[in-house]
Order: structure tokens, then sequence, then C-alpha cells
């Protein structure tokens, strides 16, 4: 695989307008403690954050162009064809996401109630800023090699500047969100779904 390139990053992707727009989407729901995605219970050890979920074609409409352009851009070439509903994440000081990766052990099973789900996993994975008033919170990811036949881990840093910088990745990829030392960090996650590996 290190013929591949992650993460894309699109600086200013998008204006505070749309990022303010995402923010506002379903106001009132109340957000929830994030909650591991293997486990479907809440860690505080490994992930400490709030949550809620929201959709909206105008959002994957959006997006979609991002994904493409950086699954070429990144050599990745993967198949999907579906979004997941957009989680609006925000992070309070001291709060972080631990090491993990966003994919499961397992394709969505075909009985899933929504039909666009059955048979596929989590292709890749997009984060988008939708604050800048804080301070910590870059995210980390790992990338392996073997050198003389022994493994070799390089951990790649990014800090996402500006309201509407866009970071995308295949979602195996092993990640963290580092603790926020001031401030609030508020990123909105998206996943793209598709057909399992060949």
């Amino acid at each position: 695989m290190n013929h591949i390139t992650y993460p894309i990053i699109f600086e200013n992707a998008f204006d505070e307008s749309f990022c303010n727009k995402i923010l506002n989407t379903d106001k009132n729901l109340e957000f929830k403690k994030g909650k591991i995605s293997y486990e479907d219970s809440v860690s505080l050890d490994v992930r400490h954050s709030n949550v809620k979920f929201i959709e909206g074609e105008w959002l994957y409409k959006a997006l979609d162009p991002f994904f493409q352009e950086a699954n070429k851009k990144g050599n990745w070439n993967f198949q999907f064809d579906w979004y997941e509903p957009a989680q609006i994440t925000n992070y309070n000081k001291n709060n972080f996401y631990n090491w993990h990766s966003d994919d499961f052990e397992k394709p969505y099973p075909s009985d899933n109630s929504n039909i666009n789900f059955h048979n596929k996993i989590r292709k890749l994975s997009c984060s988008l800023l939708l604050s800048n008033k804080f301070k910590g919170g870059s995210l980390d990811f790992v990338k392996t090699f073997s050198i003389d036949g022994k493994i070799s881990l390089q951990k790649v840093n990014v800090q996402l500047h500006n309201i509407g910088d866009l970071i995308i990745f295949p979602s195996f990829i092993h990640h963290k969100v580092n603790p926020i030392t001031e401030g609030v960090r508020n990123s909105l996650v998206v996943w793209a779904l598709g057909k399992p590996y060949d």
C-alpha cells in the first residue's frame, strides 16, 4: 500500500456560512457521548467527545466531489456509492479520541434497515472543521513501512486551522484526535460506503 497517499487535505473547501448551516441543522437535537463503534459503547478512556447525527441531500451533494477527487489524488480508486448519516462531533477542553480506525470487522448485514447499507463497508472517511477557536485537537495518522524485515511506524501529524478545511482518508487507517487544550472544536465526520474489497 506504499503507493497510496493519505491523508488528502482540501484547505478552505467550504466557507463559514456553509459550516454554520451544518451546525444549525437539527439544532435542537441533543448531543450524546460518542461511542466506540466496534463495541457500540461509551469508553471515556478511548473517546471523550459529544456527537449527534444529521442528514441532508444538500450536504452529501456538496461533499461528494471532494470524495471523488480525493479518491483519485490518493490513488485509492475505491468503489463507493453511499454515505452514512453525518456526525457532528463536539470536543470540549481535554476531550480527545484515542487511536482507532473507522472501519468494522464485518460489512453491514443484509437485514440492515437501510437497503443502501446492505453488505457494504466503510471505504473513506472525512472530517470537516466547523470551528477554529480552539487549541490542540490535531490529528495523528499512522503509516507503516517494512525495512530490512522489520516493521517501522511513522506518525503523521495534521493540524487543520481554518473553518471549512476538509481532510479525507481511507477508513481502515488508524488515527487519533489529540486533546483539546483550549476552546471548543466542532467537526463534521462522514463515511463513504461501498462493496467489500475483492
